[in-house]
C-alpha cells in the first residue's frame, strides 16, 4: 500500500508541470462548468509594499449638536464613562455607612446596573467605568482580605475635593 502511494507521488513529481498557455484538460472541463467570475485586480503580496500602520493618532473631529431653540427640546447628551463614575462615587459618598471606607469592587460592580436603571441611563461595560472610578478614588488598586480571599476594593473618600464638586456640577 505504502509502496503504491510512493510510486504515484514519484510519478506526479516527475511529470512536467502544465504551463499557463497549455492548461490541463481537467482544468478546462472544470472551468467550463463554472459560471464566469468577476475579476478583481489584486496587488502583489510584497511585504515592503504594504504600508506600516501609523503610530500617530488622527485628530478627533469636533461634533456640534443643532436644535431649534424654543421649538424642540435640547438633545440629551449621553454621559461619558467619567461622568458615570463621578455620579456613582457621589451616590456611594451619600451613604454614611460607605463614606470613608473600602468597598469591594465586586459589590460596586453588582450595583452599577441598578444604579444606571434608577437614573435612566444606559450602563457602560464595567471595566471602562471601573478604571475611571479607580482614578477618582486615588488611582491605585487596593486589595483587602475578605472571606479568606484577596479581593480588589475601592477606597471611597470621606468628602469630595473642590475640583470633584466642580466637575460634578458641570
Amino acid at each position: 500500500m505504502i509502496g503504491q502511494v510512493a510510486l504515484k507521488l514519484r510519478e506526479a513529481f516527475q511529470a512536467p508541470l502544465p504551463s499557463r498557455s497549455n492548461p490541463t484538460p481537467v482544468l478546462e472541463e472544470v472551468a467550463a462548468k463554472l459560471p464566469p467570475a468577476v475579476q478583481v485586480p489584486i496587488a502583489p503580496q510584497d511585504r515592503k509594499a504594504t504600508p506600516k500602520r501609523s503610530a500617530r493618532r488622527r485628530p478627533t473631529r469636533r461634533l456640534v449638536r443643532v436644535w431649534l431653540a424654543g421649538i424642540e427640546p435640547k438633545p440629551a447628551m449621553t454621559p461619558t464613562r467619567l461622568e458615570h463614575a463621578q455620579q456613582l462615587l457621589a451616590y456611594l459618598q451619600g451613604d454614611s455607612s460607605v463614606r470613608g471606607r473600602n468597598v469591594l469592587a465586586a459589590d460596586v460592580m453588582r450595583i452599577y446596573p441598578q444604579f444606571c436603571a434608577e437614573l435612566g441611563i444606559t450602563p457602560y461595560p464595567w471595566n471602562s467605568v471601573g478604571v475611571q472610578l479607580r482614578a477618582l478614588t486615588g488611582g491605585k488598586k487596593i486589595y483587602v482580605w475578605c472571606e479568606g480571599r484577596r479581593r480588589c476594593a475601592y477606597s471611597i473618600p470621606a468628602r469630595q475635593s473642590r475640583l470633584d464638586r466642580a466637575a460634578l456640577a458641570a
